[in-house]
Order: structure tokens, then sequence, then C-alpha cells
């Protein structure tokens, strides 16, 4: 009896090991550099999956950065981040069908346009994310945005809807869709047309936001919040918009 459960044991743990194996795509699909002799970054696709699985290690090096327009254009479905990764790069992932993504707690930075034209309807921001870049989910289909206490900076149309007059089929599906928002106390700065639709029938009711934030003309779309923010001192609570005029309840 003993020796079977040892058996099983054993089968067990090689099964374990097999599927860690096999957890990461091929690193010969993908291309890399090496800066300064151990920093790794991945800096284009080689591989033709639509579903991908980046590994933790490449060469025996951390894979410590997504480069620049690493995978965009390359009809992915979906892809695994490693939580050995700290930067993602401009565009780093844009122009694909992504319809979910999890950002590990290791990254710092997600820069410009990183996820920009894809399906996203959810995107998580974790605490580790000290900025959001500029056009960084514009473009997508978000019905939920949680940002998480530790973001300081949100650019420039970071979750709007952009805009593109190249492809107005893109721009009419593509669009941001949520009626309220929770901006953590962390955050200092909101760009201009960070939240923004740009559909005028869309627009953010309900915003829960820190002090002294410097809110930028249109972040939140046409309702005017921004003014009405500075009316009342840049002050911390929860603002609702409601019989066409915005009311707030500080906290």
């Amino acid at each position: 009896m003993k020796f079977k459960k040892w058996v099983a044991g054993i089968v067990l743990l090689v099964l374990s090991v097999s599927a860690y194996g096999q957890q990461y795509d091929p690193e010969s699909d993908f291309i890399v550099e090496i800066i300064e002799g151990n920093l790794l970054v991945i800096t284009g696709y080689r591989g033709s999956k639509q579903a991908i699985r980046i590994p933790s290690r490449i060469q025996g090096l951390p894979v410590l950065a997504v480069g620049d327009y690493a995978f965009m254009e390359k009809n992915l479905s979906s892809v695994v981040i490693p939580d050995t990764v700290i930067i993602i790069g401009m565009a780093a992932f844009a122009f694909n069908n992504l319809t979910s993504i999890i950002i590990p707690n290791s990254v710092t930075g997600i820069n410009d346009a990183a996820f920009a034209v894809n399906r996203l309807t959810s995107i998580t921001i974790p605490g580790s994310v000290k900025t959001i870049g500029d056009f960084a989910f514009t473009q997508n289909r978000l019905t939920n945005i949680i940002i998480s206490n530790g973001v300081v900076t949100i650019g420039d149309d970071a979750f709007g809807s952009g805009f593109d007059l190249d492809d107005p089929a893109t721009f009419r599906s593509n669009i941001l869709n949520i009626s309220s928002i929770v901006i953590p106390d962390s955050v200092t700065h909101i760009g201009w047309r960070a939240f923004f639709a740009m559909d005028y029938s869309i627009s953010i009711d309900r915003i829960t936001i820190g002090a002294n934030v410097q809110v930028e003309n249109g972040a939140f779309g046409a309702r005017g919040f921004e003014t009405f923010y500075r009316e009342q001192g840049r002050r911390a609570g929860v603002y609702t918009f409601n019989n066409n005029r915005w009311t707030v309840q500080f906290r």
C-alpha cells in the first residue's frame, strides 16, 4: 500500500514538472536584446501562435521588459506576461485582438499605446504601476476599470476611445463604456480625455477621487467635472452627476 502511494506521488511530481516545463512558449519564438550584459528585453515575436505565454527567463536571464512594438499587429487573442516584467513598452501589444490581460504585480510602467486598439472589456491596474502612458488602453471595449492604490499618473486618453479616421468601424465598436470610476488617493495627475468615451451618449456620472489631483480639461468627458472639482477646492469625495448637475459628498 505504501509502495502504491509512493509511486502515485512520483507520477504526480513528474506530471507537475512536465506541466511546468510546458507552461511557456519556446524561447526561439522571441527576439531579444541583452543590455549591459544581463538586462533582457523582448523586442519582437517570430512565432505564429495567437495565444502566447511569454517565458519568465530566456537564455538564462529574467525577462525584464517587453520592448516598444514587440507584439504589435501579431493577431494575438491572449497573452500571459510573466511576473519578471517591469516595463511594458510603447505599443507593445497594440493592434491585436486581446479580450483580457493580467498585468503582473512586477510592472511599474505601462508606456504609451501599450494595449491600444484591442478588445479588452475589463482591466485591473496593480498598485505596482506608477505611470499609465498616453493612449495606453485607448480604443478597447472597456466596461470595467480597476485602478489600484499606488498609481501616480494617468496619461492623456489613457482609457478613452481616441479616434481613428482611417477605420471608422473600429472607432464605433471600440469605445469606453463605464458609468463610474474610482481614482485611488495615490493619483496626482489625470491627463486630457483620459476617460472620454468620444460618444456623447456615454458619460461617467460617478467619480470617486482624492484631493489635489491635477485633472486636465475633458479628462472625464464633456460634463464639466474638472471645473466643478476645482470649484470645490479639489477636495476628496464622491462626485455624482444627476439632473444635469454635479454634486459631491466630501470624504
